[in-house]
């Protein structure tokens, strides 16, 4: 795994070794560490890590509001820990980005583990996003070919056929995209 740039939340706890030793050890940075939730989204935001480690020891009004506003940037997957008597508070976790709820005391294999899993993951849910956004840009182009297309059929007596062809050789002639042709059809005839 390449080197990674970690952002720590909360007070480290020995148990006995600590999360910034498992980051080190494994060959990885911590980038920042706070224990406040303003500084910490600060450098979330400022510095984009590859992963964001959030004691529940943090200080913070409402650990939950600062996992959905690190959710909305889409930066890094989260991993909380907490001890037994917060795992309770895991199913509302589950509805921001946190990807991993560890329950301490923990230990190098089993966070090193979370963290890979996290990460990967992470970038699976960007990828899929990023095919959501290609396919509805499809779509949308798609639809706009598809009224360009039924204002030349209407408008020039043409079939199917015969309007598509006519805007594909627009296309090729002057070297522009379908996507430009049926929006000047549709400024024009619609």
């Amino acid at each position: 795994m390449n080197e990674l740039r970690c952002i720590i939340g909360g007070d480290e706890i020995n148990y006995p070794y600590s999360i910034e030793e498992f980051i080190v050890l494994e060959g990885h940075l911590v980038v920042a560490k706070h224990n406040n939730e303003r500084p910490l989204l600060q450098s979330i935001i400022n510095i984009r890590p590859d992963a964001v480690i959030i004691n529940t020891s943090m200080e913070a009004k409402n650990l939950l509001e600062l996992c959905k506003n690190i959710s909305e940037q889409k930066i890094a997957p989260i991993i909380i820990i907490g001890n037994q008597l917060e795992a309770h508070k895991l199913s509302a976790y589950m509805k921001t980005d946190v990807f991993s709820f560890l329950i301490a005391p923990i230990n190098r294999d089993n966070f090193i583990s979370v963290l890979e899993f996290s990460l990967s993951k992470f970038q699976q849910i960007v990828n899929l996003e990023k095919k959501v956004k290609e396919y509805e840009k499809q779509i949308e182009h798609r639809a706009l070919i598809e009224k360009a297309k039924g204002l030349v059929m209407k408008n020039k007596g043409m079939t199917e056929e015969e309007a598509y062809s006519m805007m594909r050789k627009i296309s090729m002639d002057q070297c522009i995209s379908m996507q430009r042709v049926a929006k000047a059809i549709i400024k024009k005839l619609g």
